[in-house]
């Protein structure tokens, strides 16, 4: 994940990166809205610390620039978010080699998430990002892509919250 002090879960993926961050710091007592997560965002995922955390591993930075998404760039699910990915996912098939055999592979994996979702207990609504929303040299998606050439094939940010109040991130991805 791109953030510190946090309880990380990732799976083995042939075809991306999976991984959940548990914020067990961070108690929340009403329903999120679009404007709860986009503090969250710019609190945990602001430009200025995922630069730091990316200088402290290996990992691509965050793509968005919290800073400049609005509630309009996230998507709220009322149920079945990975359907809602599945389905973005289906998008990329025109020009994607192989993209049949790497789609079985997506769904396996697909239903590990899903397994892990129940075992985590995670509530709906929950909140997505998707880079496939945005132009690649958006204002909207963090410099160091155009910089430096870093590129997502694919990228879905998705934040839960628990029964007790707790919030949780999925990351979906693929560069």
């Amino acid at each position: 994940m791109r953030t510190l002090n946090v309880k990380l879960s990732e799976f083995k993926s042939e075809i991306g990166y999976i991984g959940f961050a548990e914020y067990s710091n961070l108690k929340v007592t009403t329903p999120l809205d679009k404007n709860d997560i986009l503090k969250f965002l710019h609190y945990y995922y602001s430009s200025n610390k995922v630069t730091a955390y990316q200088n402290k591993t290996d990992h691509l930075p965050f793509p968005f620039r919290t800073e400049n998404l609005t509630s309009a760039d996230i998507h709220k699910i009322y149920d079945n978010v990975l359907f809602k990915i599945k389905t973005i996912f289906r998008s990329f098939e025109k020009g994607w080699e192989n993209f049949e055999s790497d789609l079985k592979r997506f769904e396996s994996n697909l239903e590990s998430i899903n397994i892990k979702l129940r075992e985590l207990n995670l509530c709906y609504p929950c909140f997505m990002l998707t880079i496939d929303d945005f132009n690649p040299k958006s204002n909207k998606i963090n410099g160091l892509f155009n910089e430096m050439g870093f590129i997502y094939d694919y990228f879905f940010f998705i934040i839960f919250m628990n029964p007790s109040g707790n919030l949780t991130t999925l990351e979906i991805s693929y560069d």
